[in-house]
């Protein structure tokens, strides 16, 4: 099963067009604090080991392995999903 970005249209592409759901957040939060867009995610992202929110498209991947022949012989998985903000030992 192929899932495909497009399928997250409020997320994917770029910044040019009208943000909606978490990226009009995001920019309202920016402009009520007087910085950029880019200022307010670097700010947001700053402890986050990748310095970026993942996209419904790497999670799409994650979910594409797991519904692959690849699981066929998992019994059990626990899959951190998260930029390396969970730092499991």
């Amino acid at each position: 099963m192929r899932l495909a970005a497009s399928a997250w249209p409020c997320v994917t592409g770029s910044l040019e067009r009208e943000p909606s759901g978490y990226t009009a957040s995001l920019a309202k939060r920016a402009a009520s604090a007087g910085i950029s867009y880019e200022e307010r995610l670097a700010e947001e992202t700053s402890n986050v080991p990748l310095r970026k929110y993942g996209t419904p498209a790497e999670v799409a991947g994650a979910v594409e392995g797991l519904l692959s022949a690849f699981s066929d012989h998992m019994s059990g998985l626990n899959v951190l999903h998260d930029g390396g903000f969970t730092r499991a030992y």
